[in-house]
Order: C-alpha cells, then structure tokens, then sequence
C-alpha cells in the first residue's frame, strides 16, 4: 500500500520513526516530497529550537531517506492544473500525493484534502487514528509495533510511547 505523509505526521518522532520502520519491513510504502520534509524541518526547528535531540532526529531521518530514496517523490509540479484545494499552501502535497499514486495522504489536517477534491484521483485523506485501525483489519500490523520495540531496543521514553501507540490503536 502506497501512502504519502504530511509535514504535520513527521512532528511525532514515535510516529515518523514507526512509519519508517513499516516501509523498512515491507509493510507499507511511504512517500515524501522534498517540500515536505522542508517543511517540517523548518517548523520543527522554531518548535523544537534544536535542543533534545533535534540534530540527531534531522540525521536520523536524513539516513533514512538516502538509504530509501524511492521515498522521494520528484517531478510533480506540472500537475498544477488538476489541483483545486482551498488551501494554496497544500497544492504540493495532493500533487505529490497524484504523481506517486498514492492510495492515501496521511495528515492531522483532513479537513483541508476534501473528499470530493481527492475523489477523482482515487486517493483518499486519514487523520493516523482512522488509517491505523483501518489497516489493521486485514493486516497484522500489531506485530510490526512488537517487532520494532525489539528491534530497535527502544529506551524506556520511547518504549512507553510505543506502548501507548499499540494500546491506542490495536487493543481497544
């Protein structure tokens, strides 16, 4: 399955760094625009102010894209025309969302991807907390968060929000 990401779902490191890891194992395939990461790059730096960590994350997820640069939707500009959102300043992302063939944009901000504006390219917009549960019907995907806890040896930060994660999503 083909998503796409918004700049706001990067803001989660729990959550950016899960979505990585199920492109990783196979799980889903994710895709980001260069103006997307830029986006949030910039407005994680004014939120964070580059203290706990902020170097490390930008590494981190900077290595991640260069050991996936199939990520990286490029060359979706031209596709201007058939955009109609509300919102100028998300334009790239349904455009990229269309050059890629997304199934779905992952966004907290659904409310600016209407229904009836997606509808002709097939793609539809989920808020995390409808996408998750949503895929997990037909998809085990309980045991990537098992897995990646292992994996990654996560520290007990991490691990509790991992935690809340699966228990928010998969075991109501």
């Amino acid at each position: 399955m083909l998503i796409l990401l918004d700049a706001n779902i990067l803001f989660h490191t729990s959550l950016r760094s899960f979505f990585c890891y199920l492109h990783e194992s196979g799980y889903l395939s994710i895709r980001l625009s260069k103006r997307i990461i830029d986006e949030w790059k910039i407005n994680y730096a004014l939120y964070v102010k580059k203290e706990n960590g902020f170097h490390e994350e930008i590494e981190t997820f900077d290595a991640f894209i260069s050991k996936y640069p199939d990520v990286l939707v490029t060359n979706y500009e031209n596709l201007a025309k058939k955009v109609k959102l509300f919102d100028m300043n998300d334009h790239h992302v349904l455009q990229a969302a269309i050059k890629c063939n997304a199934v779905y944009i992952i966004t907290y901000n659904t409310k600016d991807f209407p229904k009836s504006r997606l509808r002709p390219f097939s793609i539809e917009a989920l808020n995390p907390h409808v996408f998750f549960p949503k895929i997990s019907v037909t998809m085990p995907l309980h045991q990537y968060v098992d897995g990646y806890i292992l994996k990654y040896n996560l520290d007990k930060e991490s691990l509790d929000s991992f935690i809340k994660l699966k228990i928010y999503y998969f075991e109501k």
